[in-house]
């Protein structure tokens, strides 16, 4: 990870007014936070934390309340459309679901040409371009001239990823980008991205509720609740020594099929407050195993609790971490050993 700074985020705010009301839903309330070029910066939580805003708010695709959003210094949170399509270029997105993101009247080729034409690329070589982009995701050129209806999910996933590369970004925000995938098609997509990302040394902003997608992947990790961040740091120090309670319940949650002993799940009670009207002080003290009178009272900083490593918790010092989900290699090598028997039909 570079420590070169692409985008800057400060206080960035996002309230959605509520038809026939004068209720507000607090989706983004006052993240800052920065973005490094040519790192993997994983952004996680719940359903209804803000996530998705969150990542349509650094593209501009709906705009924010308040705060600013700066791209190599410069303040884009409230430019024009016309000012924003010259730098639309420099950061595009994989939507979650590809069949809905994907127009069904349009072919292969004319929505990845349509991207170029959009921005005045490879005017005379656009059928070398589009025959590039697919290769580069994986798909035969000759299906240019297909529709989304006769593609698979995971193919049409890779068509979404061709549309955001064929601009030739800077940074890209994917929403979920395997989420809607089947089980078995998500490890090859996510390999895809790595490669690519590594490739094009690309900024990549992953938003996904599962940790387990970005284990391995992200270099930092953001962990959102009810609009607000309640951790960032380095991915390796927020798996294995979260200082906040919330980030602590996300990993416990996250399969494990290498850990050692089995521990009591911990499951949070109550329900998920309503974004209109969030809890006063922590907003996560209404689910919280560790809360105290102060926590509904005062809303804790996001302090910092090691070089890089934030965390917005009035106890984050009691945070107890969960045992490590990186297996001994010895065991890993064992049980790896035991499936491959298996499926070469050998006994154990």
């Amino acid at each position: 990870m570079s420590d070169m700074l692409f985008m800057n985020v400060h206080d960035l705010v996002k309230h959605f007014k509520v038809a026939n009301s004068s209720d507000v839903v607090h989706a983004v309330d006052g993240v800052s936070f920065s973005i490094y070029r040519n790192e993997t910066l994983a952004v996680v939580g719940e359903s209804g934390s803000g996530k998705t805003t969150l990542g349509r708010l650094l593209i501009r695709l709906v705009e924010p309340t308040s705060g600013a959003i700066e791209l190599d210094g410069q303040d884009i949170s409230n430019l024009s459309d016309a000012r924003m399509k010259p730098l639309r270029r420099r950061i595009q997105m994989i939507f979650q679901d590809p069949y809905s993101s994907l127009d069904p009247r349009m072919s292969v080729e004319q929505t990845l040409g349509e991207a170029l034409a959009i921005h005045g690329l490879a005017k005379h070589s656009r059928k070398e371009r589009i025959a590039e982009l697919l290769t580069l995701v994986g798909l035969d050129p000759s299906l240019a001239g297909r529709f989304p209806h006769q593609f698979s999910g995971g193919q049409r996933q890779r068509i979404g990823i061709a549309r955001a590369l064929s601009v030739e970004p800077e940074m890209i925000v994917g929403d979920e980008p395997v989420s809607a995938l089947d089980v078995s098609v998500r490890a090859q997509v996510l390999n895809l991205l790595s490669d690519i990302r590594a490739r094009l040394g690309l900024t990549f902003v992953m938003i996904t509720h599962d940790l387990g997608v970005v284990r391995h992947s992200a270099d930092r990790i953001i962990v959102l609740y009810l609009g607000k961040i309640v951790e960032i740091g380095a991915a390796d120090d927020v798996f294995t020594q979260p200082r906040h309670p919330y980030t602590r319940a996300l990993i416990k949650a996250t399969p494990d099929p290498f850990r050692l002993r089995r521990e009591a799940t911990e499951i949070l009670g109550g329900e998920v407050p309503s974004p209109i009207a969030p809890p006063s002080g922590c907003r996560f003290h209404t689910r919280c195993p560790m809360a105290r009178d102060i926590c509904s009272k005062e809303e804790p900083a996001l302090e910092t609790r090691k070089p890089r490593h934030l965390s917005a918790c009035h106890f984050a010092h009691e945070v107890v971490p969960p045992i490590s989900q990186e297996p001994p290699p010895r065991l890993y090598q064992q049980r790896l050993d035991i499936i491959r028997a298996a499926y070469a039909g050998k006994d154990t």
